[in-house]
């Protein structure tokens, strides 16, 4: 009986983490306290071994030095200017808000 209790609670625990630190979560987070900043693209890479592409964001930040980034790509040409949200404690972390 406190196995199935220790198992339970240990399940729970591992969906809290995962909750707390996946993807949906991380999105979450940088739409709700993200620093808006502007951001040109300026390269789409295909890697056809491992079928992903990325791209590659100049992000211009209101404060602090400017970044490059590599994000996942939707509908994006190179030269576009993009509004971002990143997280500054983090700039790998950041989504794109909209392209002007």
């Amino acid at each position: 009986m406190m196995f199935v209790i220790s198992l339970i609670l240990l399940l729970i625990f591992g969906l809290m983490l995962r909750n707390l630190f996946g993807r949906e979560a991380r999105i979450r987070r940088i739409i709700k306290n993200g620093t808006v900043a502007n951001a040109v693209l300026l390269n789409i890479h295909y890697t056809e071994k491992s079928q992903s592409v990325s791209l590659q964001i100049q992000v211009y930040p209101k404060m602090g030095r400017n970044f490059l980034d590599r994000s996942d790509p939707k509908n994006y040409r190179i030269g576009d200017s993009l509004i971002i949200k990143y997280n500054p404690f983090n700039t790998k972390e950041m989504i794109i808000v909209s392209n002007r």
